[in-house]
């Protein structure tokens, strides 16, 4: 499975990074603005968590890296869940 992992890493940091400026993009096209602040530190977050991932090819790292990632994802729809109307 390490190997599979690590085979795919680049596929999935590659699509995480692109999702997240996707992401930031669709709000400047449909609003002519920058997502809410916290938004954006988030989406800002994950694009550094897919750019590491790219980059750092430690194993120790990415496990460390994916509880990190869980945590601050769950974080993530917790701040938006209490923020819909």
């Amino acid at each position: 499975m390490r190997e599979h992992y690590f085979q795919q890493r680049r596929n999935f940091f590659t699509l995480l990074t692109i999702a997240r400026i996707v992401s930031i993009c669709r709000d400047l096209v449909l609003h002519h603005d920058l997502p809410h602040r916290v938004n954006l530190g988030f989406h800002l977050l994950f694009i550094a968590v897919g750019v590491s991932g790219l980059v750092v090819l430690r194993e120790w790292y990415h496990k460390v890296l994916s509880v990190f990632f869980a945590i601050a994802y769950s974080a993530y729809v917790i701040w938006l869940f209490t923020r819909l109307e």
